[in-house]
């Protein structure tokens, strides 16, 4: 059997116990691959005996100190809200329709509905909910920066804000998150939110005053789950974006007709949530969902992810194929 190198590189120290799990999984299935992991900011040189073999990196970070000298290297980078709405399209996959906020836009009546969501671009704060607002799309095409108190962030950036047709998920706003692992799902749950949202009959100010998408960040609980429809069109993302190694794909239904729209996707590859940092309180509060507190309660909502869907054996599985497939 040909020898071929598999390298992954990872995010840091706290990664060490998953990828150890993973590389045993690997090399179970076959032994003919060699498993090297290590955080991206560790600059090593493997031994050059090494380099004799057809190998595969794949890196969750864009940017990592290893040196490659032979064979693809597939990594995570973040994608901009926009340029992911084109892929989708290309790709038949039903999004809401969006385009770049400015002062006096006019917005397809047919394509925007009634009511939009103003966010900013900026990938970092969308992925806290920070900043995001519901209003009413005629209400938005007529608003002028003077009406906007000095502090506002349209003010002095509007260009840097995006305008989506909103979704109504129901009273309770809730999304679906799929984390995909080259079209591979690892966990998939539904975040419903604990507060009811404000009724779209309510006035503007009221609609303009919530914090509309930090209802879902907020308190809420979790649905973990296995819907096919969920399921398929998270695959068929990822299929649009077969080079990236880590996807978290962001899904709603509508409450009317039932129809699935994907948001948009983490492609930055820091949606590994069995061992961020970053993911340490959602680990606690799947583990106190299932009655789980106390000092074991992060490592035991971290076993909760794994178990879903068997999530390192379909992950070794998957880094098999990909290593027979493109080491070169």
């Amino acid at each position: 059997m040909t020898k071929r190198n598999l390298i992954i590189v990872h995010r840091g120290p706290e990664y060490e116990q998953d990828f150890d799990e993973i590389a045993a999984k690997v090399n179970a299935r076959d032994r003919d691959i060699t498993v090297y992991h290590l955080p991206a900011n560790l600059r090593v040189e493997l031994p050059i005996s090494a380099w004799n073999h057809p190998t595969l990196t794949i890196s969750l970070t864009p940017n990592f100190k290893l040196p490659v000298l032979r064979g693809p290297v597939l990594r995570n980078y973040a994608i901009d809200k926009l340029a992911q709405q084109e892929i989708f399209r290309m790709h038949g996959i039903a999004t809401p329709p969006a385009c770049r906020f400015r002062f006096g836009l006019k917005l397809d009546p047919i394509l925007f509905s009634q009511f939009v969501i103003v966010k900013p671009g900026d990938l970092r704060l969308t992925s806290t909910g920070e900043g995001i607002r519901l209003m009413r799309r005629q209400r938005l095409e007529s608003l002028a920066p003077s009406e906007l108190d000095e502090t506002h962030p349209l003010r002095p950036n509007p260009l840097n804000y995006i305008v989506q047709r909103f979704v109504d998920t129901g009273e309770y706003i809730r999304y679906n998150r799929v984390t995909s692992f080259f079209g591979i799902p690892l966990w998939c749950n539904e975040a419903v939110s604990e507060t009811p949202r404000p009724s779209l009959a309510s006035s503007d100010d009221i609609l303009e005053a919530i914090p509309i998408a930090n209802l879902a960040f907020g308190k809420r609980h979790y649905r973990f789950h296995s819907d096919p429809d969920v399921l398929s069109l998270a695959k068929l993302v990822h299929s649009a974006l077969p080079s990236i190694p880590l996807l978290g794909i962001d899904i709603l239904r509508e409450e009317k007709t039932g129809k699935l729209l994907v948001l948009e996707c983490n492609a930055g590859g820091n949606g590994w949530h069995f061992s961020s940092k970053a993911a340490a309180s959602f680990r606690e509060e799947i583990a106190v969902a299932h009655g789980h507190t106390g000092t074991a309660s992060e490592r035991f909502g971290r076993q909760v992810l794994m178990d879903q869907f068997d999530a390192f054996s379909g992950a070794a599985d998957i880094l098999v194929q990909k290593t027979r497939a493109l080491a070169t």
